[in-house]
């Protein structure tokens, strides 16, 4: 590869990082917001901070229930569950089931929206 076609490739590899990192950011504000309303907002940031480290490449945060008491994650087996959370972090031993073999999340969410108070 010549310099300046490296040079492009390394641009676009740092431009589309920022805008990977600003996502994140945008997402943590919108997070923090949402707990902040419907619990102590004392410590929303430190739960919006464990809740987006609790994300994987195989688990993506999708949806706060329950007044933001539960955290709904979707994962690459194609299953649907929520975790309690607090500042101290993401509680696994509290995991649910909610669906199974979901393609879409969407649909599980739109069905029990009443629930829902914030999704991706």
């Amino acid at each position: 590869m010549s310099d300046s076609a490296e040079q492009l490739v390394s641009r676009v590899r740092t431009s589309s990082e920022a805008t990977r990192q600003t996502r994140r950011l945008d997402r943590f504000w919108e997070l923090f917001e949402e707990i902040a309303t419907h619990r102590r907002g004392v410590h929303a940031d430190r739960m919006a901070l464990h809740l987006l480290r609790f994300e994987t490449e195989t688990r993506e945060l999708v949806a706060l229930l329950d007044d933001a008491e539960r955290a709904v994650y979707y994962n690459t087996a194609r299953m649907l569950l929520s975790v309690r959370f607090d500042k101290h972090g993401v509680d696994e031993g509290s995991e649910e089931l909610h669906a199974r073999a979901l393609t879409d999340p969407a649909s599980w969410l739109d069905l029990y929206h009443q629930r829902v108070c914030w999704r991706r």
